[in-house]
C-alpha cells in the first residue's frame, strides 16, 4: 500500500465479503474491531437524515454468512482515539483541523455521528514527520491535490485512514473561518503544481460571503439542472452545504 510504502501506520485491515476471513479477524482483535461500507450511504425517513458511519463491532454482532458475502466491507483495528485529524494539501500547502471527536460520545467511533455544527474543531498543525510522509504519498501517487483523514491515538501517535484525491473540503473554511480554503483552492487551480504554496492576500475569497450571496440557492438549482442522474434528496436541498445541513 502507497501510505505504508511513505511510512504512515495504517489500521490492520481486511477489506472484502469472505465470511470465515471476517469472523476469523474480528475475533482476533483485542482492542475490537470497526466495520465501514465501501461507499458512503445516507437516507432520509420524514425529517430525518440516516447515515451508515463507522460501527464498532464484535463476532457475535456479525451478521450471517450469507449477508457478510453479499455486502464487501471494510473491517479493520479499532483505535483508541485522542482525536481525528482531516488535512487538505494543495501542492505544497496544507491546511488542517483538529476534530475533538471524543469529547462527545457520539463521536467515539466516527466524528460524522456528531451534527457538524456541534463539532469542537480548530486549526492545527501537522508534525513534520507527517507532513513529508503525506507529500511522499502524493508524489507516488502523482496527484496535486489530497484529502487526508487520521486518527491521533491515545498516545499521540497518528495513524493514516485514507486520502482522496476529490475529497469535501469546503466545509473546514465553514467550521474554521480563518482558514482560507476557498481563496487557497481558486489560486491553486490557476497554476496547479506540486510546488504550490498559498499567499494570503487582500481581497480574498470567502466561503462565508459565497453562501451568504443572493445567488447561491440558484446555483444549485442550475447545477440539478444540467445533470440527468437522479439527485440525492439530502444533496438537492440548497439547505444542505456540500453535504452539511445547514440549520439557522
Amino acid at each position: 500500500m502507497r501510505g505504508k510504502k511513505a511510512g504512515l501506520r495504517i489500521p490492520r485491515s481486511l477489506f472484502g465479503n469472505d465470511a470465515g476471513k471476517i469472523r476469523n479477524f474480528v475475533a482476533n482483535m483485542p482492542q475490537g474491531a470497526i466495520f465501514k461500507t465501501f461507499f458512503p450511504m445516507r437516507w432520509v425517513d420524514g425529517d430525518t437524515l440516516y447515515k451508515a458511519n463507522t460501527k464498532t463491532i464484535n463476532v457475535e454482532a456479525l451478521a450471517s454468512d450469507r449477508m457478510l458475502q453479499m455486502v464487501p466491507g471494510i473491517f479493520q483495528e479499532r483505535i483508541s482515539k485522542k482525536c481525528e485529524i482531516r488535512a487538505t494539501f494543495m501542492g505544497n500547502h496544507y491546511f488542517a483541523i483538529h476534530i475533538d471527536s471524543q469529547s462527545d460520545a457520539r463521536g467515539a467511533d466516527d466524528f460524522r455521528s456528531i451534527p457538524t455544527s456541534q463539532l469542537k474543531t480548530r486549526p492545527c498543525i501537522l508534525p513534520r514527520e507527517v507532513v513529508a510522509k503525506c507529500r511522499a504519498m502524493m508524489k507516488s501517487l502523482n496527484i496535486l491535490f489530497g484529502s487526508f483523514d487520521f486518527i491521533v491515538d491515545t498516545s499521540g501517535d497518528y495513524v493514516f485512514l485514507e486520502i482522496n484525491e476529490q475529497g469535501q473540503f469546503l466545509w473546514l473554511e465553514e467550521l474554521c473561518p480563518e482558514l482560507p480554503l476557498l481563496d487557497s483552492f481558486t489560486e491553486f487551480l490557476v497554476a496547479p503544481s506540486a510546488e504550490f504554496v498559498y499567499k494570503p492576500r487582500r481581497g480574498a475569497v470567502k466561503m462565508e460571503a459565497i453562501v451568504k450571496h443572493r445567488h447561491y440557492e440558484r446555483m444549485f438549482e442550475e447545477d440539478n439542472e444540467h445533470h440527468v442522474y437522479a439527485p440525492d434528496p439530502v444533496l438537492a436541498d440548497p439547505a444542505y452545504q456540500f453535504g452539511v445541513r445547514v440549520t439557522a
